[in-house]
């Protein structure tokens, strides 16, 4: 119950500090994202393809550097990895000003882009930290709900917030307080005590090649001194076979798609959000409109995972897995609402009820990959499944921006999304009943065994 969570929070100092460092990051995403959306929309006004663009410089540095940091995540100290990002985020965000100031549309997209990069190798290190910080699997669970709300309340606020501050003090206000936040979460997790290396005690990269076959001996030490001049290289390329081969091995690989399909349902609708809150002429009163869609779609966000939280245990994954399934299924409702309404009202209520469901997706497909991956590998694995997720966030903003310039409607792209999510849906709920991911408890039961993997893989 709620006495639960209190205790987590009362009792365990340093993951109070995480999450009080996560709130800070989530409220700095929301306030640059939106600051962003509507700097767009003032440098290149009514251009759906421009908004899709900058939706995809958000969205493709999760592709190519999400694994990457997951690597990182596996070779080095969390803890420390993460306040480096965020030092050099609050300086990468200074630039958006500079972006504004010259009026480049270009330079926003690159800054978009360095900033989603450090958003990428962010996400898999601060997810694979929480099973450190909270070795017990009920508070784990306890930790992706309270993560949940975090985001979501964030989200509520931060919307508010970004969408008066960008009306009433400009959008440059929004990046000042970005780049503050960052710094906020820096120190936060500076006073997060304890090594977080889960690399210490792993063979150097030469006695890894030994194990494959390359001997070291006096006629190739001259080759092998030049070969190791690729050191860090060869590390990532031994770090990756490692992470392909455990997804091949294990039973559960499908549920790597399961973000994926709740990120492509939901794709459409930063480009169409823009759209629905636009007043022509009239930036103040876009900004407040399009900061209530977002703390709409905060709100359903906050309700899924604590609604969902009594219906599911971590103890049986089978569980988490259908939630991801109705929630699918809730944001089909979602957009068929949006589809049919005319009233901003209206919109910002199926919005909430197409974001309850995508937040449930979020929450326990991370979940279930928390609970049964060794945390060895475990930021890889979540590295690999945030880039397949980005990317089908990516192809579904891309496709509804082509569509809006194309002159469909938003009732249109609306539909889109909503058969799109029935076909996902219908797709999940097969597979369940094939007992595939965790439907079936042989695939649990083989996946609670770390030394067994430790095994197949040497």
């Amino acid at each position: 119950g709620v006495l639960a969570y209190y205790n987590l929070l009362c009792t365990n100092q340093r993951y109070q500090l995480y999450l009080q460092s996560n709130l800070c990051q989530h409220i700095g995403d929301w306030l640059a994202y939106i600051a962003s959306l509507l700097a767009m929309e003032r440098l290149l006004p009514g251009s759906s393809t421009a908004i899709s663009g900058l939706v995809a410089m958000r969205m493709i540095p999760n592709i190519l550097f999400a694994s990457l940091g997951g690597v990182i995540a596996d070779s080095f100290d969390r803890r420390m990895a993460m306040i480096t990002l965020d030092f050099i985020g609050a300086f990468v965000v200074l630039f958006y000003l500079v972006a504004l100031y010259v009026e480049s549309a270009s330079m926003l997209f690159a800054v978009s882009f360095a900033r989603g990069t450090i958003a990428a190798l962010y996400e898999p290190i601060t997810r694979s930290i929480v099973p450190q910080l909270l070795p017990d699997e009920q508070d784990l669970q306890r930790s992706v709900v309270l993560s949940g709300i975090a985001w979501s309340s964030m989200l509520i606020s931060g919307g508010v917030v970004a969408g008066y501050v960008g009306a009433y003090l400009g959008i440059e206000a929004c990046y000042i307080l970005d780049s503050f936040s960052y710094c906020v979460s820096a120190l936060l997790m500076w006073n997060v005590w304890g090594k977080f290396n889960v690399a210490a005690g792993e063979a150097p990269i030469e006695k890894e090649l030994e194990n494959v076959g390359f001997s070291i001996c006096e006629t190739t030490t001259t080759i092998f001194s030049l070969f190791l001049l690729f050191k860090p290289i060869l590390k990532f390329l031994f770090k990756m076979l490692e992470l392909v081969k455990y997804v091949w091995v294990c039973s559960f690989g499908i549920l790597l798609v399961m973000k994926s399909s709740g990120s492509f349902t939901w794709g459409a609708a930063d480009v169409v959000n823009v759209s629905f809150t636009q007043v022509e002429g009239d930036e103040k009163a876009s900004s407040e409109r399009l900061g209530l869609l977002y703390s709409s779609v905060g709100l359903g966000c906050l309700l899924g995972p604590l609604v969902a939280n009594y219906f599911t245990d971590i103890k049986e994954p089978e569980t988490l897995q259908l939630a991801c399934i109705l929630a699918l299924a809730l944001m089909v409702v979602g957009w068929f609402g949006i589809a049919l309404v005319g009233s901003f009202h209206w919109i910002c209520f199926f919005t909430s009820v197409r974001s309850f469901g995508s937040a449930i997706i979020w929450i326990n497909s991370t979940l279930l990959l928390q609970k049964l991956v060794p945390k060895k590998i475990l930021g890889r694995v979540l590295g690999l499944d945030f880039g397949f997720a980005m990317t089908c966030e990516t192809i579904a903003a891309f496709i509804a921006g082509l569509l809006e310039d194309a002159k469909y409607t938003n009732r249109d792209i609306s539909l889109s999304a909503c058969v799109a999510g029935a076909i996902l849906t219908l797709f999940w709920i097969i597979n369940h009943e094939m007992e595939r991911g965790v439907a079936n408890k042989s695939n649990i039961e083989s996946s609670d065994n770390e030394e067994e993997y430790e095994v197949t893989i040497t």
